[in-house]
């Protein structure tokens, strides 16, 4: 399958347009209409900044908005960028090696401290610290 860039370069071609029409169509800048061929993430802003321009370069060409943010996770520059375009395409890898063994020493630290807890609240028990004093008259 085509990455995002060839699917919008392929678009714009068929369209019979250049990437000078599209940047004075949608006011693109140039440079960001060639990262966005060429698949260069890295020189595109992320978020609602990068949807923005590819809705309003499909717009621009009459290509679809929904195949050409399918086509983003083709790219293999896309990571950083897919988790605030396109959430749904993003599947954050697993914890493993060092950060799945510190995962489990916080929860061994955090169930022992509660462990603790509760077992010196029931020791004091009957005369304890937590009951109030009598008073004899």
């Amino acid at each position: 399958m085509q990455t995002l860039g060839q699917y919008l370069r392929e678009k714009r071609e068929a369209a019979g347009k250049s990437v000078e029409d599209i940047h004075h169509e949608t006011r693109i800048s140039r440079t960001v209409l060639q990262s966005l061929e060429t698949d260069d993430f890295e020189n595109l802003p992320a978020g609602a900044y990068l949807k923005s321009f590819i809705q309003s370069y499909c717009q621009a060409v009459n290509a679809d908005l929904e195949e050409a943010l399918s086509r983003i996770r083709f790219s293999r520059r896309y990571e950083s960028h897919i988790r605030e375009v396109n959430p749904e395409l993003y599947t954050p890898p697993l914890p493993h090696g060092r950060n799945m063994l510190f995962a489990v020493f916080v929860i061994i630290v955090a169930a022992s401290l509660i462990i603790l807890a509760t077992r010196s609240r029931d020791s004091s028990g009957p005369g304890g610290a937590d009951q109030p004093l009598e008073l004899n008259r």
